[in-house]
């Protein structure tokens, strides 16, 4: 008969084939990985800096309309640990948040005269959650002091200054001569008054004697956030009118400060081992207590910091921002946080 059909061969991979190529693409993915973790960490990273020079912007134009800069937190009429609004709430208007801004000027002045009532009281408000505040590397900011209520908070914080630990002025007592730019509370410690967005402040840009370029004004922070809302509270009634009314402090009391932090002798993402926790940190908080770690850190001082390799993003008085680096020297650190300090701060040593 015709010619017979020839069979064909098919060949498959050998088992040993077969891992080469697995090993080869283990390989591959290893080397890739850390490049597309680093790709993703520099997106997040320009997404913070883009969020904190917003805000910085925000508190420039902030202060052409009115002549000066938003108080870095301001006061209630009534104390008592009653909290008033931080920084960021000014900045709202300048960040196109109109409507929210105007609803929590609608509840403030509602609620003037409530001696009960407070910004953690705010309806509507503290749950928002609002891309402009929060660091995408720290998508977890929450405020849990009072629990877990949904509350978010926010990762950038105003400079309150750095006087009492330039000035090694522990007491920051009010009767010396000239007065000291910080006032003390008993327990959340100084607060200082030497930077651009202080408690209560009124900063104007001829008063940042150092320059607006050299002069920090918004940072980083991720440890014992609060709410975005709260600024600050105060434990006393100042009184006037006559009859004993209580009425907004006219000029920075001691206060815990939420919205406004200063740059104390604690560097930029600090090693908890060796510089410590906050005196109240509670089990719940993060990170988890180290045990043996000092509990020194008062309120007013906790510290700036971020997720991000090597350093946290700071805002200046111009509105330019850059990371500032774990190993920043602390009296250049100390020296920026003041917008009067006088010194001479050379851009080399960041």
């Amino acid at each position: 008969m015709g010619s017979q059909s020839k069979s064909r061969e098919f060949r498959g991979f050998t088992l040993v084939e077969l891992l080469v190529v697995i090993a080869i693409i283990g390989v591959l993915v290893a080397l890739l990985l850390p490049a597309v973790q680093s790709a993703r960490e520099a997106a997040r990273r320009m997404s913070c800096q883009n969020n904190i020079r917003q805000i910085g912007l925000a508190c420039l134009n902030f202060e052409s309309a009115r002549k000066r800069f938003p108080p870095g937190a301001e006061y209630l009429k009534f104390g008592g640990g009653k909290n008033g609004p931080s920084f960021l709430v000014f900045a709202l208007p300048y960040v196109e948040e109109v409507a929210l801004s105007a609803d929590i000027q609608t509840q403030l002045k509602n609620n003037e005269n409530n001696a009960t009532w407070d910004v953690y009281q705010l309806v509507g408000v503290n749950e928002k959650q609002l891309s402009i505040i929060t660091c995408p590397t720290d998508p977890a900011a929450k405020d849990k002091f009072f629990g877990d209520r949904g509350h978010r908070a926010s990762n950038y914080s105003a400079v309150a200054g750095s006087y009492q630990r330039r000035a090694g002025d522990a007491s920051c007592n009010p009767n010396q001569s000239p007065p000291p730019d910080c006032v003390r509370h008993g327990f959340c410690g100084a607060a200082n008054i030497d930077g651009i967005l202080h408690v209560g402040s009124r900063t104007k840009p001829r008063h940042v004697i150092d320059g607006l370029s050299k002069t920090l004004m918004v940072g980083e922070r991720w440890y014992q956030l609060r709410s975005w809302s709260v600024g600050v509270y105060y434990d006393t009634n100042p009184s006037g009118g006559g009859w004993g009314t209580p009425v907004k402090p006219d000029k920075p009391i001691p206060s815990c400060v939420s919205a406004s932090k200063n740059v104390a002798n604690i560097p930029i993402n600090h090693s908890f081992q060796v510089d410590g926790f906050y005196v109240s940190h509670a089990p719940e908080d993060r990170p988890p207590y180290i045990p043996g770690a000092p509990r020194i850190m008062t309120f007013n001082d906790l510290p700036f910091g971020s997720f991000h390799q090597g350093g946290a993003n700071f805002c200046f008085g111009d509105g330019s921002v850059r990371l500032l680096p774990d190993a920043l020297d602390q009296l250049v650190f100390q020296a920026q946080a003041s917008r009067k300090g006088h010194e001479i701060v050379d851009a080399s040593s960041e």
